[in-house]
C-alpha cells in the first residue's frame, strides 16, 4: 500500500495550514468543522480550561478548539485499529 496523497488547505481565520488525504473524508471533515462550524460553542458561559477530544481523527478540531480557547489545555486521542 503506497503513502496517501496529502494535500495542503488553509481554514478560514487561522494562520496555519492544515492538511488532508485525498482518499480519505478528511476535506469533508474539515469543510464540517471550519465551515459548516458545527462544533461552535457560542452559548458557552465559560473559557474551558481543558479541552477533550475524544475521538480526534485528524485533528481538526483540536485545531478549531484551540483558536476559539487558547488558553485551554486540549488532548486529542484517536485510537485505530490496525491489521
Amino acid at each position: 500500500m503506497g503513502e496517501p496523497q496529502l494535500n495542503a488547505v488553509k481554514p478560514p481565520d487561522i494562520e496555519e495550514i492544515l492538511y488532508f488525504r485525498g482518499d480519505s473524508t478528511d476535506y469533508d471533515t474539515f469543510k464540517y468543522v471550519f465551515y459548516e462550524k458545527e462544533y461552535r460553542l457560542s452559548t458557552l458561559t465559560f473559557k474551558p480550561e481543558w479541552i477533550i477530544d475524544g475521538g480526534a481523527n485528524v485533528g481538526y478540531t483540536s485545531v478549531y478548539f484551540a483558536e476559539q480557547f487558547p488558553d485551554a489545555k486540549i488532548v486529542a486521542v484517536e485510537s485505530e485499529l490496525l491489521m
